[in-house]
């Protein structure tokens, strides 16, 4: 296991590896295999939010839904770069910002 990620919400554990994501859900006393997403290339961050999972990669960036089990690429950067995801909310707003830095 090189990363992980746990979104409560949704009771899932994401673990990044070589190659791949492998996503548990938390049942009862336990977690069960959901899912294995087979990538191109090693995941290099997992960031929860409240209704998305971001995943970084090397060069590029996916949003996973957590609902469907399903990654859309949301951005490409030019070059390997450092990684720091902050969430940002508003009290009394719905609206979740994620600021991706990349130095």
């Amino acid at each position: 296991c090189a990363i992980f990620g746990i979104h409560e919400a949704a009771n899932l554990l994401l673990v990044g590896g070589k190659r791949k994501i492998i996503v548990y859900q938390w049942q009862g006393y336990s977690f069960s295999l959901v899912k294995e997403i087979i990538s191109a290339e090693s995941p290099r961050m997992i960031y929860c939010t409240v209704n998305f999972i971001i995943i970084g990669y090397k060069r590029h960036y996916e949003a996973f839904n957590p609902s469907t089990y399903t990654a859309t690429k949301i951005c490409d950067v030019e070059r390997e770069h450092r990684m720091i995801a902050v969430e940002v909310r508003e009290v009394f707003s719905i609206c979740v910002t994620v600021y991706i830095y990349t130095a």
